[in-house]
């Protein structure tokens, strides 16, 4: 009994004999005790020739009431662990160890739930998200025609080109960025390219840039990529306590236009905010700038609009003239009655983009009940330079955002207008 006392004190403790005969399958007496279960299977193995296996720690604090009596061996096993929520099994012949015996887990009754708001999820097929996905296949890359992943994403209205791109730090224009090594990042929403999670088959890429806060897309052939998904408010899954009924859009000149169609098309945002933007590409196309008006013979700055039109940012194929959807289906002029969030309109009497392009959509939301304010700074050009008037716009901005968001949506219209001071 020295060798079962001295293996009982491991973590796998065995108790037992060498096998005897083959007739040691037999019936055969047995006098065991009541007492702990380790005690009792130890008593069980020097009795039957077997040995058993088990943990101390499956055992420990279990007691069996023993056995008296004539019975084979695997019905003497099957008394004494009676009671216990211990079975037994077999390897070979005459090796038996102990194990749990196997809860009958069922599953709980269905709940009854009121409401489940699903915020993000990372399980395929499972359905359309919450947050729009953009998604570009094979296909739609194909037709682009770019060349690398980096391009294709910068065509994105989305995704906001001034700052974690090559012309921005060639231009100065990201001063506060670190992309020294002239990386091309995405930055959705204009939030940041450190606020951009990319992923490649779902892993992370290595930062870019001295602090590390890029994601550098230029060395990723787009034909070595299948597919390009944009889930442009992935955050809301991972910050749920994020008020989604605060979020606005603000866009200057180019994204002044974008935020316009983006609030025509989407009812999600509680308030837009569009400086210097286009809201009709026909009249963009051939409406005179301020110095054109002053020199109309010289067709440099008439280019310059229509240029800008068809071949610049807003890559309508001809005139309107000649290609009136197109120019209808681009301009959120045409969509006015579809926009439903308040609407701020900052424009300049010597902007190259016209202050009709401001005044024109302002009517059609008043046309339409809808809620707008009209701003022109005279005497200021695309920004404005009047220390006065750069207070001015950034109050009016957070003023009509807090209004926005804290206010009741009451339908009203407003025209202001704010002469440049030094």
């Amino acid at each position: 009994m020295n060798r079962v006392s001295l293996l009982c004190g491991c973590a796998l403790a065995t108790a037992g004999f060498a096998a005897g005969p083959a007739g040691a399958e037999a019936a055969r007496t047995y006098a065991i005790p009541a007492g702990s279960l380790a005690d009792v299977l130890n008593l069980y193995a020097s009795q039957s020739d077997r040995q058993i296996f088990f943990p101390t720690a499956l055992v420990e604090g279990l007691s069996s009431d023993g056995l008296t009596g004539r019975y084979g061996p695997d019905a003497a096993l099957d008394r004494l662990l009676a009671g216990t929520g211990l079975t037994w099994s077999t390897t070979r012949p005459g090796l038996i160890y102990l194990r749990r015996i196997e809860a009958d887990v069922r599953p709980p009754a269905a709940a009854q739930l009121s409401e489940i708001v699903v915020t993000g999820t990372l399980l395929r097929s499972s359905g359309p998200p919450s947050s729009p996905v953009t998604t570009l296949d094979r296909d739609a890359l194909d037709r682009r025609g770019l060349g690398t992943v980096a391009e294709v994403l910068a065509e994105l209205p989305q995704n906001y080109a001034g700052a974690g791109t090559p012309i921005a730090t060639t231009t100065g224009a990201d001063r506060g960025g670190s992309n020294g090594a002239y990386a091309s990042s995405v930055n959705l929403r204009g939030l940041g390219p450190q606020s951009t999670l990319l992923l490649i088959d779902g892993r992370r890429l290595a930062g870019s840039g001295f602090r590390g806060e890029l994601n550098d897309l230029s060395a990723v052939p787009s034909g070595a990529v299948e597919r390009v998904d944009v889930l442009l408010d992935g955050a809301s899954a991972i910050y749920p306590a994020l008020p989604a009924d605060r979020v606005g859009l603000l866009g200057h000149s180019h994204g002044g236009y974008l935020v316009l169609g983006m609030g025509a098309r989407s009812s999600r945002y509680r308030a837009i905010i569009s400086w210097a933007g286009m809201s009709d590409l026909a009249g963009e196309w051939g409406e005179f700038t301020p110095v054109s008006r002053t020199a109309p013979v010289d067709f440099a700055t008439l280019r310059q609009q229509s240029g800008w039109v068809e071949t610049g940012q807003g890559e309508i194929d001809g005139p309107p003239y000649r290609n009136p959807d197109a120019y209808v289906a681009a301009s959120p002029f045409y969509e006015a009655d579809r926009i439903r969030a308040p609407v701020l309109l900052i424009t300049a009497d010597r902007d190259f983009v016209p202050v009709s392009q401001s005044e024109r959509i302002f009517s059609a939301i008043n046309r339409e009940g809808g809620r707008a304010r009209l701003v022109t700074y005279w005497g200021e050009g695309h920004f404005n330079w009047s220390p006065a008037n750069i207070r001015d716009v950034y109050r009016e901005i957070v003023d009509w955002f807090d209004e926005a968001f804290t206010a009741s949506s009451v339908a009203t219209t407003r025209v202001g207008s704010r002469l440049s001071e030094p």
